[in-house]
């Protein structure tokens, strides 16, 4: 399975987000998640890039 992300380049929240980003990939590579792709720019790809580095 193939996931994209694509976000802002400016966040607010960032500790809610990043929770729910972290619940919502586990949740993708349990169900077969294998490759994912990101904008690369702006603070949200680059949070939802280091949350899937930790995974």
């Amino acid at each position: 399975m193939n996931v994209t992300f694509c976000g802002h380049a400016q966040i607010t929240e960032r500790e809610a987000l990043q929770s729910w980003l972290q619940t919502v990939t586990q949740s993708l590579i349990e169900q077969g998640a294998t490759t994912f792709y990101l904008g690369g720019y702006g603070a949200f790809d680059r949070l939802a890039a280091a949350i899937l580095r930790e995974q």
